[in-house]
């Protein structure tokens, strides 16, 4: 007989320091030990309209729930209490200035300690916490930020109080660890660069035009000069655009100026024929395939109408311009 009571005695023992354990559960529903164990609370990540700070919040609150017996008064509380060293901000995001936000409350650091967060009373067995965090960019003017899903934001460091005295329920410290799910990066992406013939200029050497081969039309007249032109860009990309950049033609918005008032040049694209139109605001594709292509383009030499070319030398110039969809 004795031997049973004393069983008896130890299972009663074991089962009482199970239920007066302290637990919370975020989104994955597994209720942890917060004497023994960091909470970890994964938060969405999102930068607000201004630009000027991200904020940390989780779909669902922390759920805490404090197992005091049914025999206790209604009047004992708990709570989640802020210390001295309530926050440990991450390295990687020291040099923006920081705060807590507990349900809609913003709390910006330095917080101090004492300063109660969440409360549970026995007259129900879970209570909320809604924990988040703000980083504020305008603390760093053109500082970017970078944070990849995974990426632990911060520590805290809490106390958990009670407002009676038991043997079971003394204070003591609880940790909380803020981590993001998913990535934000403010970083301005780099421009790709594409070099156009190698960087070299575009010779188109015409030599000696016979004036009657001059036509009143770009597209039919027979002198004409076709060259390759070579598009080089530093990324894998699969299209650009092209812009001619040139003084127009008085005559002909199709060509730009040669030095002849009569005369102009334009550049047709040679497998659609289409016409770059000189410093219209318009701009035409151009097809890579991994950054690179040459393409043909015809330069022809019109005249305007009711007029005959003179003799002599002429030139003409104009910049090609790549942008990026």
């Amino acid at each position: 007989m004795n031997i049973m009571r004393c069983f008896a005695g130890v299972f009663f023992w074991l089962f009482a320091q199970v239920a007066f354990a302290v637990h919370c559960q975020t989104d994955d529903r597994v209720w942890r030990d917060m004497r023994a164990e960091t909470l970890i609370i994964y938060t969405d990540v999102k930068l607000d309209a201004e630009n000027s700070r991200v904020t940390m919040k989780s779909a669902v609150p922390t759920v805490c729930r404090h197992n005091f017996p049914v025999t206790f008064p209604l009047s004992y509380r708990e709570w989640i209490a802020s210390t001295s060293d309530t926050f440990n901000q991450a390295p990687k995001f020291s040099a923006f200035s920081s705060g807590m936000i507990v349900g809609g409350n913003e709390y910006p650091w330095p917080l101090g300690p004492g300063r109660y967060l969440a409360e549970g009373s026995r007259s129900g067995p879970n209570y909320f916490f809604w924990l988040g965090m703000y980083l504020k960019l305008s603390s760093s003017p053109g500082l970017n930020i970078k944070i990849d899903a995974g990426d632990v934001i911060g520590n805290f460091h809490f106390f958990k109080l009670y407002n009676f005295t038991h043997a079971s329920y003394a204070p003591f410290s609880m940790y909380v660890q803020i981590r993001a799910r998913n990535s934000l990066d403010t970083t301005p992406p780099v421009q790709a660069e594409c070099a156009i013939n190698d960087n070299r200029p575009v010779n188109v050497d015409f030599g000696s035009v016979d004036p009657a081969a001059i036509g009143i039309s770009a597209s039919t007249s027979l002198a004409r000069k076709t060259v390759g032109v070579k598009f080089v860009c530093d990324r894998a990309l699969q299209s650009a655009r092209l812009k001619l950049v040139a003084t127009p033609s008085i005559f002909s918005a199709e060509g730009f100026v040669s030095g002849k008032p009569d005369i102009a040049i334009a550049m047709i694209r040679k497998s659609d024929d289409a016409i770059i139109l000189p410093s219209s605001g318009l701009s035409y594709y151009v097809y890579l395939i991994n950054g690179e292509t040459t393409e043909e383009y015809t330069f022809s030499l019109f005249r305007k109408r009711g007029t005959f070319p003179p003799a002599g030398p002429f030139a003409g110039s104009g910049t090609l311009v790549v942008e990026f969809p």
